[in-house]
């Protein structure tokens, strides 16, 4: 859901015909052609006269001087009222921003481009091409999660809080240029994006609301979960808020902030509402669990902010449902922050994203002889995982987890919730009559998979 584009190439347009003379009718007779009507009906010859004809032509090349010199005036006056109050970022906050490298402009120099678009799944293959110098990782940032505070602002206030945080991701490649829009995390210059936004890059800049066009480094990315970090040099940017997108409702407003269909119209914010959560969507790099909303999504929007009615940012957006054959509307989906902070703080930290921690089984709540639930029953155990390496087998029921009670499937899944990679679970497993305790260590499929 990037936007690209390339260089159109010059149209040459025929040369312009002169109208040919009318014939007189067939049998008419014919009058004679005088010189004077020689010169009148050539076409391009102006015939050299004196008196009034001399003075309109006078008046032709002085009227056409003046059009000449008025478009000469409205075009300088457009540079020129670009730097009264009214272009001017609200509020002084042109003082974030920095200084660009180079002038903002289509490709560098200003110009247009015709706008194509790739498959949703070529940038999968592209991801392996991409070549923008990197930056190293082994930076500790951590991304706090604002906890649900029930606050609503009018939607004026939610952009002039979160626009600001918003910018533009400009990728240089072998195919053209490709458009798209990225977060700030952090002050001193951490931007998140869209993985496929960086897909087969060479180079990435950053562009910001006051036109500066910035340099980025690539610190890494992540092609299942659809997320890449950029760096920047910078320093008191203003970073996002994140909300927390476990506790998100369907029904709650949302709005989407970024730049869709380009550069452009950067800065654009849509509205809607939630219209699932955990949304299973699959695509070539694999299933994703994603917020689903009704606000518009358009290519250029990847990378953008999705975001709720406390001006917090519960989600990436990054794709959109779309269909050759039937209109499609108001299906757009976003990365949920819980998943974000977990993959750019990886990232930062260590160049790439381990995985997600997981416990390694499947569960069901179980209940007793009264139909009162009283734990969380392993339905089955994934090959390779912490549970199955620490012993846990199908059919027993957990019922208690780093010593607190467990007594149906949320309890279970609350008691993991925050545990990171390495990090241990102890369970009292129950099988009968019997009781016993074993310790699991957090780990990722890709772990797994590693070995």
């Amino acid at each position: 859901m990037r936007n690209d584009y390339y260089e159109a190439p010059w149209k040459r347009l025929g040369p312009v015909q002169s109208p040919a003379l009318p014939e007189p009718p067939a049998g008419s007779p014919r009058t004679p052609v005088t010189e004077e009507d020689k010169v009148r009906r050539t076409p391009y010859v102006r015939q050299r006269t004196s008196g009034r004809r001399q003075g309109r032509r006078r008046s032709g090349v002085l009227g056409f001087l003046l059009f000449f010199a008025l478009i000469l005036g409205m075009t300088g006056s457009i540079f020129a009222v670009r730097e009264l109050p009214l272009f001017q970022l609200p509020g002084g906050q042109d003082r974030w921003f920095p200084g660009g490298d180079t002038p903002w402009g289509f490709g560098g120099d200003g110009s247009d481009g015709d706008q194509w678009h790739f498959g949703q799944d070529d940038w999968v293959d592209l991801l392996e091409k991409t070549s923008i110098r990197s930056f190293p990782a082994g930076a500790q940032v951590t991304l706090e999660l604002c906890p649900e505070s029930g606050e609503t602002l009018a939607p004026v206030e939610i952009y002039e809080k979160v626009n600001p945080s918003i910018v533009g991701v400009r990728t240089t490649g072998t195919l053209g240029i490709s458009t798209g829009t990225g977060i700030i995390l952090t002050s001193d210059g951490y931007i998140v994006t869209n993985a496929h936004v960086v897909a087969g890059g060479q180079r990435a800049d950053v562009l910001f609301p006051n036109n500066a066009l910035v340099a980025a480094s690539l610190v890494g990315y992540d092609r299942e979960t659809d997320l890449a970090v950029l760096k920047i040099k910078a320093a008191d940017l203003p970073a996002v808020r994140f909300g927390d997108s476990s506790v998100l409702r369907v029904g709650e407003p949302a709005y989407a902030i970024g730049n869709p269909l380009g550069e452009e119209l950067r800065g654009t914010m849509t509205d809607g509402i939630i219209s699932a959560i955990d949304r299973s969507v699959s695509a070539r790099n694999g299933s994703m669990s994603l917020i689903q909303t009704t606000a518009a999504l358009n290519p250029g929007n990847s990378g953008g902010a999705l975001v709720n009615a406390a001006g917090e940012v519960i989600g990436i957006t990054n794709m959109k449902m779309m269909s050759e054959e039937e209109t499609i509307e108001g299906l757009g989906f976003a990365i949920p922050s819980t998943l974000v902070k977990d993959v750019a703080e990886q990232i930062i930290s260590t160049g790439r994203y381990a995985g997600a921690p997981m416990l390694g089984v499947t569960v069901q709540n179980h209940f007793d002889e009264d139909n009162t639930p009283d734990g969380a029953q392993v339905v089955s155990v994934e090959p390779g995982l912490g549970a199955e390496l620490a012993g846990v087998l199908p059919g027993e029921v957990i019922v208690s987890a780093n010593a607190t009670a467990v007594t149906c499937v949320d309890d279970l899944l609350k008691a993991k919730q925050g545990l990171k990679l390495g990090e241990e679970l102890v369970l009292e497993l129950r099988s009968g009559e019997d009781v016993r305790t074993v310790t699991v260590i957090m780990m990722s499929t890709r772990q797994a998979e590693e070995g």
